[in-house]
């Protein structure tokens, strides 16, 4: 849980979000009977994406980007609508053996990072907020 609340607060701290430029596109994982749910890997800060690299060996030789995170989400989220029956977003996925990565449907997403903006603007509260609305997989 703790990475998932950290995604938050670490891409609105640096406004920024890192990802894998994998043969020209997002890198992703395809999870579910029939591989019906598509799950594309982000992190909220270089250094989590580097680590997920050493820890993996995945992505070896594939550039780090920086998305910002208006861009993010806005035309990055946009592009992943449609690619699979069920798509999800990772955040911070530490990689190896027994981690916990934590999906977000698209919408979800959006919403809870505009809620996110809100309470650094000070203008939504934060308490009651998350519920059980925690998803972990």
């Amino acid at each position: 849980m703790e990475a998932y609340l950290e995604f938050f607060k670490e891409v609105l701290s640096g406004g920024t979000v890192y990802t894998f430029v994998v043969d020209g596109d997002y890198p992703s994982q395809t999870m579910g009977k029939g591989g019906l749910v598509r799950t594309f890997l982000f992190w909220s800060l270089e250094d989590r994406a580097r680590r997920y690299r050493e820890t993996t060996g995945q992505f070896e030789g594939c550039e780090i980007i920086h998305i910002p995170l208006d861009e993010f989400c806005t035309s990055t989220l946009d592009s992943l609508v449609g690619r699979s029956h069920i798509v999800t977003v990772g955040l911070n996925d530490p990689g190896g053996a027994g981690s916990t990565s934590y999906h977000r449907g698209i919408d979800g997403l959006r919403n809870y990072l505009d809620h996110y903006r809100l309470q650094k603007d000070g203008r939504a509260p934060m308490a009651g907020f998350w519920g059980s609305h925690e998803s972990s997989s």
